[in-house]
């Protein structure tokens, strides 16, 4: 049971991870796209 707690965890922190990873993307592209030419 341990570690399939352990497995849960690490999962939620990955997805964690990439939706910080993802907006982070995002705000990156807003900022080039708002600069001009």
């Amino acid at each position: 049971m341990g570690s399939r707690f352990k497995i849960l965890k690490m999962h939620s922190w990955t997805t964690a991870n990439i939706k910080a990873w993802a907006w982070m993307m995002a705000s990156m592209i807003a900022i080039c796209n708002r600069e001009p030419d």
